[in-house]
């Protein structure tokens, strides 16, 4: 954030300066939420990413994910993480009396053993058993990089626990942390941006359906998935629009 406002008082120096963040990470939504605020600010660019970055570090999803696993598992419960959990890791080191199970898709891997190491109850998931997990976990925990009113994008993985979750009858549980649920306007460059990245079972990052969701749990607390997509906080800029490459 800082490094953005270092261009103040050069307006294509930072539009230049955004487009190539975003580009260099196009599925992370809050990078594209700090481009836009950056971009179409009033204020001094400083006194903005400073605001930002507020934001960011006073974010209160994990208390928020932490509050939905005391209503959702009960003690002795399962939860079924996919890909790394960015929002959602503090509340389940802090939950101690459930054991959680790690996918161990390659965006997850290792999680498994970076949880036992903070003293959880954790166990490694292969490939070929996420489905079986997502059927029987209590809750899947899926930390999305954006959402928006189509559904979220989230680690490889996630698409098909939600659906088998969804299809079972259990709980999927998004993690959104702040800067991350977008207007439809830059949620469509950003798609744009994924869809052009090569094939589709190839990629590091998925759309999930926001009909395979539950509940999405950010700064603002636990909402239903149609109420909290309609909680971005971020201008539409129009320089980060065009197509990026």
């Amino acid at each position: 954030m800082r490094a953005l406002a270092g261009f103040s008082g050069d307006p294509a120096g930072l539009v230049t300066a955004c487009r190539r963040l975003v580009q260099r990470q196009p599925a992370m939504a809050p990078v594209w939420w700090a481009a836009a605020r950056l971009l179409v600010t009033p204020d001094p660019h400083f006194a903005e990413a400073a605001k930002a970055e507020s934001a960011l570090l006073e974010d209160r999803t994990a208390s928020a994910v932490a509050h939905q696993l005391d209503v959702l598992v009960p003690d002795g419960g399962t939860a079924l993480v996919v890909g790394p959990p960015w929002y959602s890791g503090d509340a389940l080191v802090g939950r101690g009396d459930i054991v959680v199970l790690a996918a161990d898709t390659p965006a997850g891997y290792g999680l498994a053993r970076a949880l036992q190491a903070a003293d959880v109850d954790a166990v490694s998931v292969p490939d070929a058993g996420v489905g079986t997990a997502a059927a029987h976990a209590d809750v899947v925990i899926i930390d999305a990089t954006a959402v928006a009113f189509e559904g979220v994008i989230a680690a490889s993985g996630a698409r098909a626990a939600a659906a088998v979750a969804h299809a079972a009858g259990r709980t999927v549980l998004v993690a959104a942390g702040a800067g991350t649920v977008l207007p439809g306007p830059l949620w469509g460059a950003l798609r744009a941006a994924l869809e052009g990245a090569g094939d589709a079972w190839d990629a590091e990052f998925e759309f999930v359906p926001l009909d395979l969701v539950d509940t999405i749990a950010g700064p603002s607390g636990a909402l239903e998935p149609a109420r909290a997509v309609g909680r971005w906080d971020c201008p539409v800029a129009p320089e980060l629009l065009r197509p990026l490459t």
